[in-house]
């Protein structure tokens, strides 16, 4: 029987070949390229309210920090609503 060793662990041959095997031979679950239906909808549903809640907290944050009057929430809200829409083009248009 073949032996391999890995910093002094002897182990046989046959286990690594049949890891090998299955990993080349493509046992993988295929993968969804596009997403598709009530799926896309809810990611692009997430993308647009999680940009403008991070980013509008973010920019809630700097006026609090620089005393000004909701000057950053708004550019925040607006810039975190405008990258949800790239993040929601970009993953459906593939």
């Amino acid at each position: 029987m073949n032996i391999a060793r890995v910093r002094g662990v002897r182990r046989p041959l046959q286990g690594v070949a049949d890891i090998v095997r299955r990993v080349m031979a493509d046992d993988q679950p295929p993968k969804r390229p596009h997403a598709e239906g009530a799926d896309a909808g809810w990611a692009a549903i997430g993308y647009l309210l999680g940009g403008m809640l991070v980013w509008g907290g973010v920019g809630w944050l700097i006026d609090k920090w620089l005393g000004l009057p909701n000057v950053g929430l708004l550019i925040g809200l607006i810039g975190g609503a405008a990258a949800g829409v790239y993040l929601t083009v970009k993953r459906l248009d593939g």
